[in-house]
């Protein structure tokens, strides 16, 4: 049960950083198409990147925690 409760938050956690990825890359293409860096797509995306990324290393600490076996 324990194997897979850290299987469950492994791919939590690798979710996490693919939707982070995904709106770096979103943000990247506002910047090129000149969007002011405080418009409000950039502050949303750069907002939900801020929560992912602490929701991540969150469960990545929880995840260390976990007993191998």
């Amino acid at each position: 049960m324990l194997q897979m409760k850290k299987w469950v938050l492994a791919f939590k956690i690798e979710y996490l950083w693919k939707r982070i990825q995904c709106n770096r890359k979103r943000m990247e293409l506002l910047i090129r198409q000149h969007v002011p860096y405080s418009s409000p797509k950039l502050v949303r995306l750069d907002e939900r990147n801020r929560e992912f990324g602490w929701r991540a290393r969150q469960m990545e600490k929880l995840w260390m925690q976990m007993p191998s076996k």
